[in-house]
């Protein structure tokens, strides 16, 4: 029913479900690599502890009444909430819309909010937890044994094995070079869960976007030598952002290789 609704009405609809799940998502970021429940206590502020009331912790809304601060301590609240509750506003309005609502638009929804999850937490503590990844890996399983994955179990399976097979390769390849770790294993992990995701097309995709992307960053930080050579810097936003960019323009760019570069 709802997709006989104009485009601009299903976006407004959806807009605020997706930061509501934005909200949660921060709640995941925070307590996650403490190993706290996601679930209890109710949501407090990181400075005093206090508990936040319901009408302070209002998506998006709340941050901007505040002005970006806690109404008991006044202490400033991280610009990155109210980002991360953006972001998963516009990416569950457009998932949805390009891809309707049906079981596997839900499925990229929860490949995404994954994703963010990942990558948040590797930018501010240079891990990949288990947990989450291993969430992934059941959530794709589950799609693929319902039928509703969009994908062949081979394709999926085989999409695991290069995605990983690449970045355990890559990160190997790294510790020769450089005497020391330089991708982690919860890299190979998240590729894995990519992999069961998307399959093995888009992963290439999307190993492709990940790895121009952090020349963009890595490149530029040597040169001006912001980043020193050999050092470590976290791969899972390059691979999170890689995947989301992946699910709206993989097609494409798939599409343009095999008719401008692959047929000349």
């Amino acid at each position: 029913m709802m997709d006989q609704l104009p485009t601009g009405l299903i976006g407004l609809i959806l807009f605020p479900f997706g930061l509501a799940f934005g909200s949660f998502l921060n709640v995941c970021i925070y307590r996650i690599p403490k190993q706290l429940s996601v679930v209890f206590p109710s949501s407090h502020c990181p400075s005093c502890d206090k508990p936040i009331k319901p009408y302070d912790n209002i998506p998006l809304l709340s941050y901007l009444i505040l002005r970006g601060k806690c109404r008991n301590c006044k202490n400033s609240i991280s610009i990155r909430y109210p980002l991360v509750e953006m972001l998963t506003g516009v990416l569950t309005v457009g998932i949805v819309l390009s891809t309707g609502i049906n079981l596997l638009s839900l499925k990229y929804l929860i490949f995404s909010y994954i994703l963010i999850i990942v990558a948040v937490i590797d930018l501010d503590h240079l891990i990949i937890p288990n947990g989450v990844t291993l969430f992934g890996v059941v959530s794709a399983l589950a799609f693929l044994l319902a039928g509703e994955s969009g994908l062949l179990w081979t394709e999926a399976m085989l999409g695991a094995v290069l995605v990983g097979g690449f970045l355990y390769i890559s990160g190997w390849l790294g510790k020769l070079l450089f005497k020391k770790e330089s991708m982690g294993f919860g890299d190979v992990k998240l590729g894995i869960m990519i992999g069961l995701f998307i399959g093995w097309e888009w992963g290439i995709v999307a190993l492709f976007i990940s790895f121009f992307l952090a020349s963009l960053v890595g490149v530029p930080g040597l040169i001006s030598r912001r980043i020193q050579f050999g050092q470590r810097i976290p791969f899972g936003p390059f691979l999170s952002l890689g995947s989301i960019l992946t699910l709206f323009i993989g097609e494409w760019i798939i599409q343009f290789y095999l008719t401008n570069i692959f047929y000349q």
